[in-house]
């Protein structure tokens, strides 16, 4: 479980909280103050570089996994491979992209569901892409103790 807190609750939660306090504080501008929304700070893809993070982990132990057993490696083991990269590639893109191109709107301004996610579709493709990283992570590290 100690795992499971380091490597993946922690990159995740960390810097939610810490946006969270930063809100908090009193004596912050308005203008400043309005920024520390949680929303905002992770729709433009900004959980790419989490789901990067988690990829690139995977993809490394099970580089090592398949080098050290050979042939006798799991068949999964190969999909996860790919299927990381893809999101490694994938998040990546969004996570750049996002920076360099800003969806604007505000909660305020959407209302309507159809609205919303066409405003944070960036944020939403983002938080699938970091929980399948998450997972397959955890698959690897769990299922062949690397």
């Amino acid at each position: 479980m100690g795992w499971f807190i380091v490597n993946i609750l922690l990159p995740v939660s960390v810097p939610l909280i810490f946006m969270k306090l930063a809100g908090l504080v009193p004596t912050l501008p308005p203008e400043v103050a309005a920024r520390t929304s949680l929303l905002l700070l992770v729709k433009d893809g900004q959980l790419g570089w989490v789901a990067l993070g988690f990829s690139a982990s995977c993809i490394y132990d099970a580089l090592a996994y398949l080098l050290k057993m050979g042939r006798d490696s799991p068949l999964w083991l190969q999909s996860v491979l790919g299927l990381s990269l893809a999101t490694l590639v994938l998040s990546s893109l969004l996570a750049v992209l996002g920076g360099l191109f800003p969806v604007s709107g505000s909660l305020s301004e959407v209302r309507a569901w159809s609205r919303w996610a066409e405003t944070y579709r960036v944020f939403l493709i983002t938080v699938v892409l970091m929980a399948a990283a998450a997972t397959m992570r955890c698959a690897v590290h769990y299922n062949l103790s690397v």
